[in-house]
């Protein structure tokens, strides 16, 4: 897929990536060539249950490229992104079933 990342709003960043690995609660994306975080960088997406019966959307990373000082920037940045993701797909969710929109929350909390 050619993912592309806005910065400031405006600049297309190009990410592209493959799926590695999906089921039900997961998936994965790996970085390809071109991509600004390297590639064979791999993000992982889970769907987890919470204690309240909620869900929350487990991010995490591993990323070839290492930005130094930059990466907490990186990183805050990359949390707006998700959640927005998480809302997004909330909002699909919702279209179907309802009760399935109770996740627009990042896991774990910064």
């Amino acid at each position: 897929m050619d993912l592309k990342i806005l910065v400031a709003g405006a600049i297309q960043v190009p990410a592209p990536v493959q799926i590695g690995y999906a089921g039900n609660f997961y998936f994965q994306f790996t970085a390809l060539a071109g991509h600004f975080d390297g590639e064979g960088s791999i993000i992982n997406f889970a769907s987890i249950p919470k204690p309240n019966g909620e869900r929350a959307l487990n991010v995490n990373a591993a990323i070839v490229i290492d930005r130094g000082v930059l990466n907490a920037g990186n990183q805050y940045a990359a949390r707006g992104q998700w959640y927005q993701f998480a809302s997004n797909m909330c909002m699909g969710l919702w279209r179907t079933n309802a009760s399935a929109c109770n996740w627009p929350a990042l896991y774990p909390p910064y």
